[in-house]
């Protein structure tokens, strides 16, 4: 569903998961690590989430965050310190390619 928006891992310049990492989420060790990987500094970066634990991440690692709820999380987590509450991916791109 979100991944519609992103047709491979090929899009991305960097590429972080959890076995890149030690600390998990709400640790923003994962969204710090995609920043020193990209030569950008995190009150540049923006993050892209659809979880509440997520959005506490970015947050945490100093960055902007767009929270996408997806069909589990929406309605049951609380995106209130998200700087923004985009409806999709979809969404997210158009928004996002524009800041």
């Amino acid at each position: 569903a979100h991944s519609e928006a992103v047709a491979s891992l090929e899009a991305f310049d960097v590429v972080v998961s959890n076995d890149d990492v030690t600390r998990h989420k709400p640790d923003p060790e994962i969204y710090l690590l995609a920043a020193t990987r990209l030569g950008v500094a995190p009150e540049n970066c923006w993050v892209v989430e659809d979880t509440a634990t997520g959005v506490l991440a970015g947050k945490n690692a100093g960055m902007r965050v767009a929270a996408v709820p997806n069909e589990y999380t929406r309605g049951t987590n609380d995106f209130a310190r998200a700087d923004l509450v985009l409806a999709s991916m979809r969404e997210a791109a158009e928004v996002l390619g524009a800041a």
